[in-house]
């Protein structure tokens, strides 16, 4: 990713915070406005990815950025060098002229382009060559006449898709799995690699057309029923039409088609989007960018799940269909076809992938699977089968199937071949404990990225080493350690903190050899679930009965009031004093007060006590607490967890009423307005909830 000097000095200054940082302190830091910093915010993610590193933004907290101290300095030195780790830079260059060349349209010289790159214009020249495969896959052409300069040929349909091919090869979506695309309309928009892409589409185009859809969204099922990644497909292609159809570049007229798809229910919808984006932007949408957008409804994938909710007619008898996936698996794998066939998981998913993907093919419209070089490189043998598999749709429609609608197929059958292979070895998830000498947050990022290897072969969780109790032991096949380890009748691996790919055959074995050796036995599991069970009743009803809610003068001090609610949780004078100062500490290093919220959360740890503690204070005879400290917040939740051997058991629970500040608008009424018997109920309700889903894991 091209990096400005601007975006260098933020993550700079970020990287030598301590704690988080609030947006007008780092435009204060760097001399800009405050709207500037939040749109240049908008670039990091990806780049900090690259480095292991997670950029956090935070209502009312600020915004930081966490991974290990190796991670933050190896990033620090490259920026202090003034340069980013990534792709060459001839493909920075080569992706930049491409980018120009496809926005631009005017005829230039090469010399224009020479001056543009900082290259000579021999370079520029090769580049240029270079760039030929990619524009002629997308029916473009490099026009070079003397005298005239360079420029692109081709109509303005492939213009446009073209547009949308650099949009999607730029655009960063992370992948958790095969089978699995999660990346949100919105959150895609903000998830470039190249800072320059924003320059195709102005922000203000994206931002104003994605609101037209999500007003629409809540009157339409047909669009509420869309994929993530078809809606965020769609926001590009309307704001592709708007930018032309501003600079009078209009689709060519195809009369036919415009017949054609009038039939269609979809029709009426398509409609009402040219009159939203119409009377949005204040343009004519003539009736050829009226079926462009119809054809982008007809072959848009539906969200899983969605297909019979929202009413529509489907595209292709399903007769038909399922006559052709049955083909398809023949084709795909003779040998288990059988029991492919009574996978319904995977008839379905290829019914609903297959319904819009046969229209794409008919009207030759080109989709874009982000991740097929993985499928290729990770799974190169179903993607092979699916290919043969796609075979029966070219004899059976003489339709072409792209690459990326293959790669797509292949990650419905490859799902369905993985649970026929764990089937057929009857293999059990093995439990792996994650101990980090980094700390909690690299551990995390550790479970993250295994999970998304090893997510249907283990269970993975996160352990200081102070956790491991008899009980963690006992339930855990292996340990992986970031550091050398060694516990008598505790078996563990050492691996590096981000697990490079030697380290992932290590753990794939280690797996193996588990997966197949039996567990303990029924009866001994039932002991354990009733011991746990048992302490889980036992934490969760002395929180409920230990709750209480405190009236403070509303003239107290924020020391004061820290005093006074850790005095009330113990008799010991030296034990509240602690309490009151690791309070104090925590605050200081980042603030956990939300005006926004009315309400400040005040919470440590502490070795000195032996019961979680959940209180609540109000300002007496007041709306808010008067202390500037407070910024005018109504209540104060206090919150000190032990740390014992029961420490994840803790933090599991108060993270439980933690979370309840953010969904639980009736609980924080309650806290605010309420009585205590009312805040009471709601802990009740909170920590039942808490109290079913522990019982389903353990």
């Amino acid at each position: 990713m091209l990096l400005t000097n601007r975006i260098r000095e933020i993550l700079l200054f970020l990287l030598d915070a301590e704690g988080a940082r609030k947006e007008d302190d780092i435009a204060e830091q760097i001399g800009v406005s405050r709207r500037t910093v939040q749109r240049e915010m908008e670039y990091l993610d990806g780049a900090l990815k690259d480095y292991d590193l997670v950029l956090h933004r935070k209502k009312g907290v600020g915004i930081f950025v966490t991974g290990t101290d190796q991670a933050k300095q190896r990033l620090r030195e490259e920026l202090e060098k003034g340069e980013m780790s990534g792709p060459t830079d001839a493909a920075k260059r080569r992706n930049q002229l491409l980018f120009e060349l496809i926005r631009d349209g005017a005829p230039r010289k090469t010399y224009y382009y020479s001056q543009l790159l900082g290259v000579s214009e021999a370079t520029v020249n090769k580049d240029m060559s270079a760039l030929s495969p990619w524009l002629e896959k997308n029916h473009l052409k490099l026009i070079k006449r003397q005298g005239f300069g360079v420029a692109l040929s081709g109509s303005e349909r492939d213009l446009r898709a073209a547009m949308r091919r650099y949009i999607d090869e730029n655009i960063f979506v992370p992948w958790a799995s095969i089978g699995e695309l999660r990346e949100s309309a919105a959150g895609t928009l903000m998830h470039t690699r190249d800072q320059h892409l924003y320059a195709l589409l102005a922000t203000d185009t994206v931002s104003r057309v994605y609101e037209v859809l999500k007003r629409m969204r809540k009157k339409e099922a047909r669009l509420r029923g869309l994929a993530e990644s078809s809606c965020t497909n769609l926001i590009f292609h309307l704001a592709i039409a708007v930018e032309r159809i501003q600079k009078g570049a209009i689709v060519e007229e195809d009369p036919g088609l415009v017949h054609k798809l009038g039939t269609w229910e979809e029709y009426a919808l398509a409609g009402k989007i040219r009159s939203g984006i119409e009377e949005e932007f204040s343009i004519q949408m003539p009736d050829q960018e009226l079926s462009y957008i119809l054809l982008h409804l007809l072959g848009a994938k539906a969200a899983y799940g969605e297909s019979e909710k929202d009413g529509s007619a489907p595209l292709f008898p399903e007769e038909d269909l399922l006559a052709l996936i049955d083909q398809m698996i023949d084709y795909f794998d003779h040998e288990i076809a059988n029991r492919l066939k009574c996978d319904e998981e995977l008839i379905r998913g290829l019914m609903m992938h297959l319904q819009p993907a046969m229209f794409r093919m008919s009207e030759k419209m080109s989709i874009y699977n982000p991740v097929l070089p993985d499928i290729r490189r990770e799974y190169p043998e179903i993607y092979e089968k699916s290919k043969h598999a796609a075979e029966a749709i070219r004899e059976k429609t003489d339709f072409e199937v792209s690459d990326d609608e293959i790669g797509f197929l292949s990650m419905h059958f490859g799902a369905a071949v993985e649970k026929v292979q764990k089937r057929d070895k009857k293999r059990r998830k093995v439990s792996i404990g994650i101990i980090c000498s980094s700390g909690f947050g690299v551990a995390q990022l550790m479970i993250a990225r295994l999970t998304s290897i090893f997510g249907q072969e283990a269970d993975l969780s996160a352990y200081a080493l102070k956790d491991l109790t008899e009980h963690v032991e006992r339930r855990t096949d292996f340990f992986v350690t970031t550091f050398d380890w060694h516990a008598d009748e505790i078996d563990s691996i050492q691996v590096n903190p981000l697990v490079p790919e030697s380290d992932i055959e290590k753990i794939r074995n280690k797996i193996e050899e588990y997966a197949y050796v039996e567990r303990e036995s029924e009866n001994d599991a039932f002991d354990r679930q009733l011991d746990q069970a048992n302490e889980a009743i036992i934490e969760i009803r002395g929180l409920i009965r230990r709750y209480c809610n405190y009236e403070l003068d509303a003239r107290v001090t924020f020391q004061g009031l820290i005093q006074n609610l850790a005095g009330k949780i113990t008799d010991s004078q030296m034990i509240a004093e602690e309490i009151a100062g690791s309070i104090q500490r925590r605050e200081h290093l980042n603030s956990q007060i939300f005006p926004e919220l009315d309400l400040a959360l005040l919470h440590c740890r502490s070795r000195l006590i032996r019961e979680p503690v959940f209180i609540t204070c109000r300002p007496m005879g007041k709306e808010v607490f008067e202390d500037p400290n407070f910024r005018g917040v109504r209540a104060v939740i206090f919150m000190v967890m032990p740390e014992d051997k029961r420490v994840r058991m803790h933090r599991q629970i108060l993270g439980q009423i933690s979370a309840s500040m953010i969904r639980d608008e009736t609980f924080v009424d309650a806290i605010l307005f309420g009585s205590e018997r009312q805040v009471r109920s709601g802990l009740k309700k909170i920590l039942s909830e808490y109290f079913y889903d522990y019982l389903k894991n353990i």
